[in-house]
């Protein structure tokens, strides 16, 4: 049947856009389970095949312009750089704490005794590029065991990465953690820190070439099994839980790792 859907792939574009396949198709990436591929058919312009459906990106959906209150970021660098290009809260995703971590077993312990959403929107805080870090989010933490169900590149440049408790989707207690793009005001011992932790993910074989995807994103084949998650607390204030990551694994709580300053991927779960 996979074979069947890739061989369809060329039906597809010359049906629908009108170009011979072996012209128009840059690369197939195909990682994720169910019949999915992400293609780059020319410089700038995606399509995503999935559940029967073609999704095409282009230049400006791609590279959609940061605005006038962040004039920072430059949105030709957007999915194409490892520097940060987000605007929201930017400061305090690509700072990395120096102080000692905590150390929890699981993702569900460490959430167990973390503020509650009521009261982390009482705090009001500040979504502005050059906020601080609330005195909440003023923590390092170690989670040593979790496993990944989700990993996807936004075009802030940061990796996302869903992790649960298990490696069962019906009983894991799940979380985003983000890999914060390179700050673009740094120090290059600083930068290079951040450049590190990107390497650990890029150079893990069926983790490379992670498309940018904007929507929607899908899960891996298989979970893959993560050992001493380190980095500091992060309250997602533009999302109240449940609106980040694929629908079938949406986490429940707006806390995250970001930035994540150390890892270690071991591989597939059960591998």
């Amino acid at each position: 049947m996979r074979i069947i859907f890739i061989l369809l792939l060329g039906f597809v574009f010359n049906s629908v856009y009108a170009q011979p396949a072996i012209d128009t198709i840059k690369y197939l990436y195909q990682p994720f389970a169910g019949d999915s591929a992400w293609l780059e058919t020319s410089p700038g312009k995606y399509i995503l095949v999935y559940n029967d459906k073609d999704i095409l990106y282009d230049d400006e959906k791609k590279l959609e312009l940061a605005g006038p209150r962040c004039p920072s970021v430059n949105p030709e660098l957007k999915c194409n750089s490892d520097i940060f290009q987000g605007c929201n809260r930017g400061n305090v995703k690509t700072t990395m704490l120096t102080k000692r971590a905590t150390h929890y077993r699981t993702v569900a312990e460490l959430l167990s005794v973390l503020p509650n959403v009521a009261s982390m929107k009482a705090r009001g805080i500040s979504s502005l590029e050059t906020g601080a870090r609330d005195v909440a989010e003023n923590e390092n933490v170690v989670v040593e065991k979790a496993f990944l169900f989700a990993i996807y590149k936004e075009d802030d440049n940061d990796f996302h990465m869903i992790i649960g408790s298990t490696a069962s989707l019906q009983t894991a207690v799940l979380m985003n953690i983000e890999i914060s793009g390179l700050p673009r005001r740094a120090s290059a011992e600083v930068k290079k820190k951040f450049k590190r932790v990107r390497q650990i993910i890029e150079s893990v074989p069926y983790l490379q070439n992670i498309p940018c995807m904007p929507s929607p994103v899908k899960l891996l084949r298989t979970p893959i099994e993560l050992k001493n998650i380190r980095g500091s607390l992060f309250w997602d204030a533009q999302h109240a839980g449940g609106g980040v990551g694929p629908e079938a694994a949406r986490p429940k709580s707006a806390w995250e790792i970001h930035p994540v300053i150390d890892l270690v991927v071991v591989g597939p779960a059960g591998g």
